[in-house]
């Protein structure tokens, strides 16, 4: 077991969404765990996405250094779903997140917590922001106790506001130049622009499981519009 006075130097812990995963065991659940996990398994993400959740994976100790699913990614797989889901989700987290046995999430506050997890797991800011989106959010859905303190502060990722463009004027505004307006884009481009969009929608930890299945359903059939 790890102090949390000493830093904690290996692989960073999952930084992909917590619907995302929670998507992939739901697959998991229905067809199977297959005999590795690679990417040839995970057609309905995408490549960045694909590249978070093998090694969110190991991290987890669901699957070995060879990809091989473990027991334990076998009885999470079994267990979601059900009643048994959060103690098992919970076994899961505590054996992965050692350097964090120390911490009392009950009663820690969040400079506290964002103290301990950053010296557990170094890290750039916007990583390890996105490392303590899913353990949150994950700690939660296995009924660990969390201060309200801790949750409250945590916010949601800020959307950019998007520029105001002006509109072109027309040519009697333009002491009578005619001012070309811009193509619309081709249909080809436009399907791979939405798609686009919709994979940025995955990486946000705050969205329901509704709202992932939907995305992943949606994507396959703009992929294949889009080229």
């Amino acid at each position: 077991m790890s102090d949390l006075n000493n830093t904690v130097v290996g692989p960073m812990p999952p930084y992909v969404s917590f619907p995302t995963l929670k998507t992939l065991l739901k697959s998991f659940q229905e067809h199977g765990p297959p005999g590795r996990v690679d990417r040839t398994v995970l057609p309905t993400f995408s490549g960045s996405v694909a590249g978070q959740l093998i090694p969110a994976l190991r991290f987890l100790g669901l699957i070995d250094p060879a990809n091989h699913p473990t027991d334990l990614l076998r009885a999470l797989v079994s267990d979601y779903g059900t009643d048994a889901w959060p103690s098992s989700l919970k076994m899961v987290l505590e054996s992965a997140y050692t350097p964090l046995d120390k911490l009392n999430l009950q009663t820690a506050s969040p400079s506290q917590f964002d103290e301990a997890f950053t010296k557990a797991y170094p890290g750039a800011e916007n990583v390890v922001r996105k490392c303590k989106t899913f353990y949150l959010a994950a700690a939660t859905e296995a009924k660990i106790p969390i201060s309200p303190f801790i949750l409250r502060n945590k916010k949601p990722r800020s959307t950019p506001a998007k520029k105001r463009t002006a509109k072109p004027a027309d040519s009697k505004q333009n002491g009578g130049r005619s001012v070309s307006k811009p193509h619309d884009p081709p249909p080809a481009a436009t399907e791979r622009k939405l798609s686009e969009q919709l994979l940025a929608v995955l990486d946000d930890a705050a969205i329901d499981e509704g709202i992932t299945d939907a995305v992943l359903t949606l994507l396959p059939y703009l992929r294949q519009k889009g080229k």
